[in-house]
């Protein structure tokens, strides 16, 4: 199955914190060719690359990033759900499928960072998730989704 086709499909029309999550974590189930397959959660604030270098792509934006410190650049609240697996189980580079969800920067948000990786177990993973002050306070406070992007990049 091809999981980036599957999500961008899935995620269409999807404006809720509470959707995109469940269709994320059915995609997590879906088996890779990989035995190293692991799940990511990541949010904060951070610069917003297409507007630093007029792409989307993650290593365009790095050669950038210091310009962010020197100049006032647009940022996003970014919350992001990473599967990270081997495209082979004979080859060192991973394949990172990434769902990044982005709403605008505001004081309840500035804060939130967090950064957990999953323990082999999806359930416990996606509790965890959903447990999480972001996704609480995104989901209470119904508020709107900005943008969804979904990458599929290697490591």
């Amino acid at each position: 199955m091809d999981l980036l086709g599957y999500l961008n499909e899935q995620l269409a029309n999807v404006r809720s914190i509470s959707d995109a999550v469940m269709i994320f974590e059915q995609m997590s189930t879906f088996p890779t060719s990989s035995e190293i397959d692991d799940l990511l959660f990541e949010t904060g604030v951070y610069p917003d690359y297409t507007a630093l270098t007029e792409s989307d792509e993650y290593k365009d934006a790095d050669l950038n990033l210091h310009l962010a410190m020197l100049k006032n650049t647009p940022k996003n609240f970014q919350f992001s759900l990473v599967r990270q697996y081997r495209r082979n189980d004979w080859d060192d580079e991973f394949l990172q499928l990434r769902l990044d969800i982005y709403l605008k920067p505001e004081l309840w948000n500035k804060l939130l960072y967090v950064s957990f990786w999953s323990n082999n177990d999806i359930p416990a993973f996606f509790r965890k998730v959903r447990a999480s002050l972001a996704y609480k306070y995104i989901e209470k406070h119904n508020l709107s989704i900005s943008n969804i992007k979904v990458s599929l990049t290697e490591t």
